[in-house]
């Protein structure tokens, strides 16, 4: 125990930066890894701690990490791979105590939802960050170009274009958000479905709530016509794809309580 805190503890200390955050990731999943190959209890519960302070972190001093907007390439930059290795550790502890579950006690069987759930959160929330600062450099790329209008006084011919042409990225920036969102729930549910995890049906059907109140709530008084239309277009289709999928495998559905 003493030796596995040292080794944790010397981490800062040797490394600085995201660095920390990614080792700290990978020690959490090596860890867990010799904690089920050593049958050890008291292993797989500090690698639970660990990838919970590396999760920590990752929120507290990893989210400034994108960079300038002009040098930003959507999942090519440190912020996404110092996140990426955050959730992929997850995804490998996910697994490993899904694969194990006759090994561990009963109030740990659980952990394999959680660990799938925390991941896929994290992942979400990496892509919609993502396309925030794509779209935002967008923005800032046609605000540079000239002054926003003023909302004072008449806007120069020119100003006035720029600021339709802002307008129009605004709307894309969130209605990629809302199809980001509607296509991750349906492809958990498909997962959810073809492998049976009850923890990514449930998560889904979460999604789908979110997308729905989002379209309904914010997108239709925020887009501009023409992007309130594609956003109910897309949501439907998608919901339309899902309800088939609920229809062809409604056999395996049943089992949705018990699975």
């Amino acid at each position: 125990g003493i030796g596995l805190v040292l080794v944790t503890v010397a981490v800062p200390v040797q490394l600085s930066g995201m660095w920390i955050t990614v080792a700290w990731a990978v020690e959490a999943a090596l860890l867990l890894w010799f904690g089920f190959g050593l049958k050890s209890a008291g292993i797989r519960t500090f690698a639970d701690i660990v990838s919970a302070i590396a999760v920590v972190r990752l929120f507290f001093f990893e989210l400034s990490l994108r960079g300038p907007l002009e040098d930003f390439t959507p999942l090519i930059n440190q912020r996404a791979f110092v996140f990426l290795t955050v959730i992929l550790s997850l995804f490998i502890s996910s697994f490993l105590y899904r694969i194990h579950s006759e090994e561990v006690e009963d109030k740990d069987r659980s952990l394999s939802a959680f660990f799938g759930v925390a991941a896929n959160l994290l992942l979400v929330f990496l892509l919609s960050m993502e396309s925030n600062a794509f779209f935002d450099k967008k923005i800032a790329a046609v605000s540079a170009q000239g002054n926003i209008p003023s909302v004072f006084g008449p806007s120069p011919e020119d100003n006035a274009g720029r600021f339709a042409e802002i307008r129009s990225v605004r709307n894309m920036k969130n209605l990629s958000l809302s199809v980001i969102w509607a296509l991750y729930s349906a492809f958990l549910m498909g997962i959810g479905i073809m492998r049976r995890f009850r923890a990514a049906r449930a998560l889904a059907i979460a999604g789908f709530a979110v997308v729905v109140l989002k379209v309904f709530l914010y997108d239709s008084s925020q887009l501009s016509d023409l992007y309130r239309i594609f956003s109910f277009i897309a949501l439907g289709v998608i919901l339309l794809v899902v309800s088939f999928l609920f229809y062809r495998y409604k056999e395996k559905i049943k089992e949705f309580i018990l699975a």
